[in-house]
């Protein structure tokens, strides 16, 4: 008999440790949600700026590549970009070539080209020219990205008609948002 009672105790024991009650489960899953709330939005917003950056990288790498390429190619060449169907497009193509028939390639999905972008505009299409020489044909300005559902600014700005192009960034100037 007192093996038997030995053996039950045991048993019961282990039963007793092997696992979480409901009630921890559930402290552990609303834990687990109240961390979720407060964590989401500060890793959207760290996303947004990632992508940001990504397009504004990469289109100092296209302008850049037209201005090489023109002077390479000792032809006039225009970097091109464009809102379509929600997703940036760029394309580098000589200034003869009209931009709807250019090879247009997607910069990113989860940007978008601010209307208040200063580079030259015809036909919803932004544009930088740059001639044989790498210098910049006609207006000087700035593209800007935001990020979707986000007030977050990035820019690239051709500065100087000799060709100079740089990243700008978002700044506030009397209560208004802006990208220098």
């Amino acid at each position: 008999m007192k093996y038997q009672d030995r053996n039950l105790h045991a048993q019961s024991q282990t039963n007793s440790v092997a696992g979480f009650t409901l009630l921890e489960q559930l402290i552990i899953v609303a834990l687990l949600g109240g961390l979720s709330a407060v964590a989401a939005p500060s890793w959207f917003s760290f996303l947004a700026v990632r992508q940001l950056n990504t397009a504004q990288e990469r289109t100092l790498q296209v302008m850049r590549q037209a201005q090489s390429s023109a002077i390479g190619q000792k032809t006039d060449l225009q970097a091109s970009f464009q809102q379509f169907n929600n997703e940036v497009r760029w394309a580098v193509h000589p200034v003869t070539t009209n931009p709807e028939n250019a090879v247009w390639q997607t910069l990113t999905p989860y940007v978008q080209i601010d209307p208040t972008s200063t580079l030259r505009l015809t036909n919803n299409v932004w544009y930088v020219r740059f001639n044989q020489r790498g210098h910049v044909s006609g207006k000087l300005g700035k593209l800007t990205f935001l990020a979707k559902n986000q007030k977050v600014k990035r820019c690239v700005v051709v500065s100087t008609l000799l060709g100079s192009i740089r990243k700008g960034q978002e700044s506030t100037v009397n209560g208004t948002v802006t990208c220098n």
